[in-house]
């Protein structure tokens, strides 16, 4: 009998860069907020309300941390048998700064740093009972925790600066929105048992897989106040305390916050069968099933109003849904000469991806019959009373009087399964005849079976069309062009004849606020065909290189864990439509290389150099409106409409450089083809693509001496992204910010027919550097065998 212990620490801290976005007339990029209007807003808060509400600058060092630990113990209990027990927590603290781009600027009361604990525990028995038959007996535990350690506890108050013919900057302070009452914890067990049996050509491989996974997930978005201040000089509303929009999440009477966090158990159990056939020297074929039933172990609170206003049950969940998927394989051996071998690989299958435990999880947390979502704003049904005021308090904040709460509620549809896709995929592998090259090539066809996507229930009838076809939501004062000044929202008493109301979601049911159903789409697929070469050209020297070049196809991305968040930030022609376009997630084209060196110059123990190689094509983003085109009440979302001349639209807005309007407009189409190729028709969602990015990462290994016989110990050095140490604008990821939408044109209205298009800057690419992606880091890794 012999006992094997391991145990591994690692502790790694990413330094990374302060905000890259800084004030007009700073050392950082614009982004058009001055740092007079900085300190004005510093002043006012501290003067009026005696908050600090911080800095827009980060400290000079800012660390992403993370902390492993890594026990394992094996144990060979006799020739048939041997068990091991891992267990391992992993640390990491990321400090995060929302609402930095272009045409916004957050302060340090606003940052906040991300804490996410995980803990694991595994215990696995194998056991060889005859020469033919094994089984393998596995039981884990996984806990993970996240949250968020905020710089204020504060509302989160945002200043926005208005002029026409411009995009409106935003000053934020603080807490962030998102962060107010948020908190994630999840218990997974799981149990494995499988079992292997040799019948001859035939190889048996049976088992079942158990999973419990106890939810708690606590996401109340603005429990403590979210208060806008719009204006040429939001300062002074400020400064009185007069919001032009405020929104707030609160209990209803008798309830606490509390009481919209989800608190449940989702549970799978599933079955697998698999048979691998040796039929002769040269095939193989793998045929097998496996089945998963979902559990749900209780049900959200019924809303007997919500059910029967839009004819869903919001108590119903996935419970009880089971999926059959089928398997086939083969592998066929074309040559098994010495160094010419060749095989043809390939298989068809249905396979279920991971548990849709965040998007479940929104039917409980809005019932609609625990919190309430009063909100109002200038203009709309719900306008703001003249009695409403700023309150700093974040835990004392207004019920807005006279304005009767409307719900949030969520739905899942009958029709919405577990995501499942069916893949093939089709590959040809040789040893080529020369200097032992390895070539391959591989086909990946993926078709959904069953996806999810977000519809809103509560937009109301569309209130007719716009000119270029879809569905209309505005009031009728938000279609003419005489209510609006060039501003991304109308005003409503700009002009005569614009006193009325210029309403989005003009016919919706005002007892509700955002009624999201979680439906089911079989849209969407992709493939992907990899080409790849490989040599080991002497012993201690191996490279690699393949190329990949995908497509793939989806009808929503699901970009966020909430429900109104996975619906709106998506680029859509209409607002509900199942239709599968290019993935937010695709990358159309990959070049992966590497390259490693092993050698002993000290006695038995080895130093390893390696380098690795991605190249990689932009992210995918969506060309549309600058603010809310169809009265859906999203800004930022609708596909640009792209005219088949000027004859079509009426351009207004700044001459910038001797360029009218329309000369800037066409001259952003013409510089794009993907706007030019859509003329008399709106964009492509993701037909664009940002920037190629390079990196490169090194590594340096060297084995050391251990205590004792038979000991060692292996020192590393990763550099990551190692091209941005030698050259700062090397390894730069460029691409346009989240929700992946680049935007140059604010919608104005309709003029006798033609839509009117206020015409802006394009948005720029940003470097990416939330996490450090676009700098370099080191890390250093000991650990110690035996």
């Amino acid at each position: 009998d012999k006992l094997f212990f391991f145990a591994n620490y690692e502790k790694l801290e990413t330094p990374r860069n302060a905000p890259t976005f800084g004030p007009t007339g700073g050392s950082l990029i614009s982004t058009g907020i001055s740092e007079a209007q900085i300190t004005a807003a510093q002043n006012a808060a501290r003067n009026t309300y005696q908050l600090d509400i911080g800095s827009p600058w980060a400290p000079a060092k800012v660390l992403t941390k993370v902390d492993d630990l890594m026990l394992k113990l094996d144990w060979n209990i006799s020739e048939k048998h041997r068990a091991n027990v891992r267990l391992s927590k992993t640390e990491q603290s990321d400090p995060i700064y929302p609402g930095i781009n272009a045409n916004s600027l957050s302060l340090s009361s606003h940052f906040y740093t991300t804490v996410k604990t995980l803990e694991t525990k595994v215990a696995q028995l194998f056991s060889d009972w005859t020469e033919d038959f094994s089984t393998e007996f596995k039981i884990s535990q996984r806990d993970y925790t996240s949250v968020h350690n905020n710089n204020s506890e504060l509302p989160q108050i945002s200043l926005v600066y208005t002029a026409t013919g411009v995009a409106d900057k935003t000053l934020v302070f603080g807490q962030e929105e998102s962060r107010h009452f948020n908190r994630l914890e999840t218990k997974t067990q799981n149990a494995y048992f499988a079992g292997n049996w040799f019948l001859g050509d035939h190889e048996l491989k049976f088992g079942v897989d158990l999973e419990d996974n106890d939810i708690y997930n606590a996401f109340q978005r603005g429990s403590k106040g979210v208060y806008q201040f719009r204006g040429a000089d939001p300062i002074s509303l400020f400064v009185a305390g007069t919001p032009t929009s405020y929104s707030v999440l609160l209990p209803l009477q008798g309830r606490t916050l509390a009481d919209g966090a989800a608190n449940f158990t989702m549970g799978n159990l599933g079955l697998f069968l698999q048979d691998t056939w040796r039929v002769n020297k040269n095939l193989t074929v793998t045929g097998g099933v496996r089945v998963d039933r979902m559990s749900v172990d209780g049900k959200p609170i019924r809303n007997d109003s919500a059910s029967n206003a839009f004819g869903y049950d919001n108590s119903y969940t996935m419970d009880g849904e089971t999926l059959f998927q089928p398997r086939l394989g083969f592998n066929y051996a074309l040559s098994t000469a010495a160094k010419s071998k060749s095989q043809v690989r390939g298989g068809l299958g249905l396979f279920q991806g991971s548990a849709a435990n965040v998007w479940v999880t929104n039917p409980f947390q809005n019932t609609g019959v625990a919190l309430f979502n009063p909100v109002c704003a200038q203009t709309g049904t719900n306008v703001c009373p003249t009695s409403l005021r700023f309150v700093k308090d974040p835990n004392a904040q207004p019920n807005i009087a006279g304005v009767p709460p409307a719900f949030a509620v969520d739905f899942v549809s009958p029709e919405a399964k577990q995501p499942s896709v069916w893949k093939a995929n089709l590959a040809w592998d040789a040893e080529l005849p020369f200097a032992g090259l390895v070539f391959g090539a591989e086909w990946l066809h993926t078709k959904v079976k069953d996806s999810l996507y977000y519809r809103h229930l509560n937009l109301g009838a569309p209130n007719g069309k716009t000119p270029d076809g879809r569905d209309n939501f505005w009031s009728n004062n938000g279609l003419d062009s005489d209510c609006w000044t060039g501003a991304a929202v109308p005003v409503t008493a700009a002009r005569p004849g614009c006193a009325g109301s210029s309403s989005t979601r003009v016919n919706q049911n005002r007892g509700f606020t955002n009624v999201l159903l979680l439906d089911g789409t079989k849209k969407g697929g992709g493939n992907a065909v990899t080409l790849s070469l490989s040599q080991r050209p002497m012993p201690g020297l191996d490279w690699t290189a393949a190329y990949t070049r995908t497509s793939a196809t989806e009808v929503s991305p699901l970009t966020s864990s909430t429900s109104n968040s996975g619906w709106l930030n998506r680029s859509v022609f209409n607002p509900n439509e199942d239709v599968a376009s290019n993935s937010n997630y695709l990358i159309r084209d990959r070049v992966n290389a590497s390259v490693s060196f092993s050698r002993a110059f000290i006695g038995k123990l080895k130093t390893t150099f390696g380098l690795v190689y991605e190249g990689r094509s932009g992210k995918a983003y969506s060309w549309v409106y600058n603010n809310d085109m169809n009265g859906d009440g999203v800004s930022g979302n609708d596909l640009l409409y792209i005219p088949k001349d000027s004859s079509e639209v009426v351009f207004t807005g700044a001459t910038v450089n001797g360029q009218t309007p329309e000369q800037r407009f066409w001259a952003v189409v013409d510089a794009n083809p993907e706007l030019s190729k859509a003329r008399g028709g709106a964009v492509k969602r993701n037909g664009s693509f940002a920037k190629f990015t390079n990196s490169f990462d090194f590594r340096l290994s060297q084995e050391v001496p251990g205590a004792f016989a038979g000991h060692k110990g292996v020192v590393s050095l990763d550099v990551l992204n190692f091209g941005n140490m030698i050259n700062r604008r090397w390894g730069r990821v460029d691409e346009i910010n989240f929700p992946s939408a680049r935007r140059f044109v604010n919608f104005n209205g309709v003029q006798n027919g033609k839509m009117v298009y206020n015409v802006n800057t394009p948005d720029d690419l940003v470097t990416r550097q939330n996490r450090g992606e676009s700098q370099w880091a080191v890390q250093v890794t000991a650990r110690y065998e035996f």
